[in-house]
């Protein structure tokens, strides 16, 4: 008969080690995360907004899945820093995190109302009100009446533009989208 030469017990220590490496690992990580969030939020507050884009991408990076509050602070940085493309990929990431994020969803819909991409904005305002939490639907409305007041403002300072040869009058140039300027 063999003698066990204690292979199995090698083994099974093997795989207790692997496995307490791995909760460390683990907690190293999220704790990392956690670091990076809380200085890019603290960076975001004192409008340092380059540092806190490179924190809260750092956070991002760190998260073992996508997280929608990170994801969501890492959109407003970059778009605080003129980054919109960076920024509503940031949102769409985090709408597939958490398809129930209403903040998510307002967000993307301010910056296609800033750029005039009203049927991008109507879609966002539909997917608040399909929510139907009253968040949403504050944030579904809060949406309808900037992207009416943006468009209403484009057709007056469209016409106004062409009917004016001279260009529109420095008194009616803080009423108008871009204060006037011709486009």
């Amino acid at each position: 008969m063999k003698k066990n030469r204690g292979g199995t017990t090698t083994i099974l220590v093997a795989l207790i080690a692997i496995a307490a490496m791995a909760g460390t690992a683990l907690l190293v990580v999220e704790t990392l995360k956690r670091r990076s969030i809380e200085k890019g939020l603290a960076a975001f507050a004192e409008g340092d907004f380059p540092a806190a884009a490179e924190h809260l991408e750092r956070a991002a990076k760190y998260s073992l899945r996508p997280d929608a509050p990170t994801l969501l602070n890492l959109a407003r940085a970059q778009y605080a820093l003129g980054e919109a493309e960076k920024a509503k990929a940031s949102l769409r990431k985090a709408e597939e995190a958490d398809p129930a994020d209403a903040e998510a969803k307002y967000e993307l819909g301010k910056i296609f109302i800033e750029e005039k991409n009203y049927g991008a904005a109507k879609k966002e305002i539909e997917a608040l009100e399909a929510l139907g939490t009253d968040e949403a639907k504050e944030y579904a409305q809060n949406l309808k009446e900037t992207a009416q007041s943006g468009a209403v403002k484009g057709v007056i300072g469209d016409f106004l533009r062409k009917i004016l040869p001279r260009g529109v009058p420095d008194m009616l140039k803080n009423a108008l989208p871009g204060g006037g300027a011709d486009e």
